[in-house]
């Protein structure tokens, strides 16, 4: 079975955290790389999360999301 796996995952230490890096990389390591060889997708998503920025900071400075109607309102804008 171990022979079957590339050898940078071979030898995993046991530990939890380990066992977790080693297993995303099994599942998802070649979209975790794609950005490598594809030359127009970014490596990062800094521009979705700057899409949304002016939410949460209008969120943390007008508190507007502590009742129903808030929530809502920051789900859709």
């Amino acid at each position: 079975m171990l022979k079957d796996r590339p050898e940078g995952q071979r030898g995993v230490p046991p530990s939890g955290d380990a066992q977790r890096i080693a297993k995303r990389l099994r599942e998802y390591g070649a979209d975790s790389i794609k950005f490598i060889t594809t030359p127009k997708l970014e490596p990062t998503n800094n521009l979705a999360e700057q899409s949304i920025r002016f939410v949460t900071i209008d969120r943390h400075i007008n508190h507007e999301t502590r009742g129903e109607n808030g929530c809502r309102w920051s789900e859709r804008i």
